[in-house]
């Protein structure tokens, strides 16, 4: 067997490497919960349009992609579809279109007669059925009466509804979002729901989303009900907690023959802070490294491994300080590790010397603040507020623990 056939295998069979974030869902109860009541308005004809905001990697597109599911699963025509970063205006209605009029004919396939809306979008010019995808220039007009039609289709064909959801809706240029505001205001029974991809956090997740769309709206000659049109606001962050992040770790490995020691999947989300793309990165990078070796149970130390490999400029510089410093702060920053990151210069000076009385202790709480001072200015993964030293996140503290280590 060639090494091209074995990463092929090792990849087909490394259940973090598989697309299929729709089955591996976890979390997000709650908005599941009024995604579901939203259908329900849906089926009635009201139509509760939604915009998801999130951090890279927060886990949009995986929330999307479930939404599709579910609607699929109760009689609506599901859509998933994305928007181009550089694309014009016209070609991103389009593509949202066409989407739609694909995702109408699949999901027709079970109706006596076949639906053919995605073949006729493909004709172009030679639509019976559509308009705007005959003209190169954007008519909001064209968009409403194409969304129309194919609301006309699917209802004919006993579906309860649309919804459509839209990925890296940031990307969507001005007079698109202005165009697909005018189009899905006019049918009660098609939803829109998409996801905006921000930068940073500068308020909130919520609140910059919100921004996000009112800038673009702006743009498209102040219709700044283009924005307005999504109500309901969704937080995509972190897991809100160990457990239910560990539940994106245990949900892939159930009968599988390899598992994660049970201190392994709580140090992933910790590395990771409790982000689902960086959880099932480093997920992936251990599990690979135990099917290479054939260990039927991954150990925490394939970890350190993974972050050798792939933090390895956070290592090396990790390495090349505890080179510099003292025995004295080395055992510092040991006894800092230990109290997982964190911790006041009163309690390392109690690791240090436990029974000493008050005059002892302030003299050696100010020799802790020297020592680490020092270090906080020659090294950017630790730093110091008022009292109480931490090291800055999770790869430093993995790189500081590895270096103090292999000294």
């Amino acid at each position: 067997m060639d090494h091209a056939t074995t990463d092929t295998l090792q990849k087909r069979n490394n259940p973090f490497s598989e697309q299929t974030a729709g089955e591996y869902f976890v979390g997000r109860e709650e908005e599941f919960r009024q995604f579901q009541a939203n259908l329900d308005g849906l089926e009635g004809g009201i139509a509760n349009h939604a915009f998801v905001a999130g951090l890279h990697g927060a886990g949009k597109t995986s929330y999307l992609d479930r939404l599709v599911t579910t609607a699929r699963d109760r009689g609506f025509v599901g859509v998933l579809t994305n928007v181009p970063e550089k694309g014009k205006a016209v070609e991103q209605v389009k593509g949202i279109l066409w989407a739609i009029a694909t995702a109408l004919e699949e999901w027709g396939k079970g109706v006596p007669e076949k639906l053919k809306t995605g073949a006729d979008w493909e004709k172009g010019d030679s639509s019976t059925l559509f308009r705007q995808v005959k003209s190169q220039s954007l008519d909001p007009d064209r968009v409403r009466k194409d969304l129309s039609t194919l609301w006309s289709v699917a209802k004919d064909a006993d579906a309860s509804g649309i919804v459509v959801c839209v990925d890296e809706a940031q990307w969507l240029q001005p007079e698109a979002l202005s165009s697909i505001k005018t189009a899905f205001e006019a049918q009660t029974h098609v939803m829109a729901i998409i996801s905006l991809r921000l930068p940073t956090v500068k308020a909130s997740l919520k609140k910059d989303g919100r921004a996000r769309l009112e800038e673009i709206a702006a743009d498209a000659g102040g219709d700044i009900g283009a924005s307005r049109l999504y109500t309901t606001e969704i937080e995509m962050g972190p897991f809100a907690d160990d457990n239910e992040a560990k539940q994106c770790i245990d949900r892939r490995l159930v009968n599988n023959a390899i598992s994660f020691e049970n201190n392994l999947s709580y140090e992933i989300i910790q590395l990771a802070d409790r982000v689902p793309r960086e959880i099932i990165r480093y997920s992936q990078k251990v599990y690979a490294r135990a099917h290479g070796t054939g260990l039927p149970r991954a150990p925490a130390s394939l970890l350190d491994e993974v972050v050798r490999e792939h933090h390895s400029a956070e290592v090396a510089q990790a390495g090349m300080l505890i080179e510099e410093l003292s025995m004295s702060v080395r055992s510092l920053l040991k006894a800092l590790l230990d109290l997982d990151g964190e911790a006041t210069d009163r309690q390392l000076a109690q690791r240090i010397q436990a029974k000493v009385d008050s005059v002892t202790l302030t003299m050696i709480t100010n020799g802790i603040n020297s020592q680490l001072d020092a270090v906080c200015n020659k090294f950017s993964g630790l730093a110091r507020n008022e009292n109480v030293f931490r090291v800055t996140n999770r790869v430093h503290f993995y790189a500081l623990r590895i270096a103090l280590e292999e000294q």
